[in-house]
């Protein structure tokens, strides 16, 4: 893609927290280091139950009126009401801004040049794929509108986008992600801190730190036929080696690819493996396709 895709992701739910206590709440909530997130500046976390398993995964990003987050629109009223169950005595507020806002998604190469275009009035959230652009409905309507005729961007469809995302092995929640998983197992590297102090569901994931591995984890699959999500992927001698969890066409690779939770022991790169009644793929490294410069 030689200009950013454009895609509106404004049914995604969106969250501002705010209040004199939220830095030391939300830092006692999420997975990343919010402590350490300096105004205008995003990342990728996560909220977990008390045994580690993800509950939400979600961008945030520090401003001057509190802490915007986005979310799956799946999530839009688990995660309010997850954060809302452990407000106590906490000056902390949650105010759901979704149906106030839209969210545009700039993926892939030159995400954040476009997205710098925005205006005064944009929040903008670094993702996995490229950059959100938080605006008022009518200001995003414009900005889309604007960076399309300008050639700056070009619009995409959700299919388009999923294909990016297993393209480039990003974990989403309903697929990879869920409550049966542990961060580390999902691919949410980067939704993680290895330094805070304590969070919901620390003690599980530095367990599993401390350890070296987990059992099974995300990887990539090239397969000889496209396959489904929820079949089983095997070997002679490990039958339920594991499942697939998201797959497409790559109009890159010019095959077949997939997503898998897959047992520790069929990790190396080039590992053959059968998926479904008889299939053949080979497990690959992700991403299947590097990253895009995003400025």
């Amino acid at each position: 893609m030689t200009r950013p895709g454009l895609l509106d992701v404004s049914a995604r739910g969106r969250l501002l927290v705010r209040g004199a206590d939220r830095v030391r709440f939300l830092q006692g909530m999420v997975t990343n280091d919010v402590a350490a997130l300096a105004e205008g500046a995003s990342f990728r976390a996560a909220l977990l139950t008390a045994k580690g398993r993800v509950v939400a995964d979600m961008l945030i990003r520090a401003q001057a009126d509190g802490f915007l987050m986005t979310t799956e629109p799946s999530l839009r009223q688990k995660l309010r009401e997850a954060l809302d169950h452990y407000i106590i005595m906490d000056d902390v507020t949650l105010e759901d801004v979704t149906d106030a806002s839209a969210e545009i998604a700039l993926l892939g190469s030159g995400a954040a040049a476009a997205a710098a275009s925005a205006g005064a009035s944009a929040r903008t959230l670094v993702a996995p794929l490229g950059v959100h652009v938080v605006l008022p409905p009518v200001d995003a309507r414009a900005f889309a509108d604007r960076l399309v005729a300008a050639g700056q961007a070009e619009r995409i469809d959700a299919a388009a986008a999923e294909v990016m995302r297993i393209e480039r092995g990003v974990s989403r929640y309903g697929a990879e992600i869920s409550e049966d998983v542990l961060p580390l197992e999902a691919g949410l590297d980067d939704a993680l801190s290895h330094t805070k102090g304590c969070y919901m569901g620390q003690e599980p994931v530095a367990r599993v730190t401390a350890r070296g591995h987990v059992n099974k984890k995300v990887v990539g699959l090239v397969c000889g036929a496209l396959p489904a999500p929820g079949d089983r992927v095997s070997v002679p001698e490990r039958p339920e080696a594991g499942v697939v969890t998201s797959a497409a066409h790559s109009p890159r690779l010019g095959k077949p690819i997939a997503l898998a939770f897959l047992h520790r022991s069929l990790w190396q790169p080039g590992t053959s493996v059968t998926v479904g009644a008889g299939t053949p793929a080979t497990v690959a490294a992700l991403p299947f396709v590097g990253p895009e410069p995003l400025d």
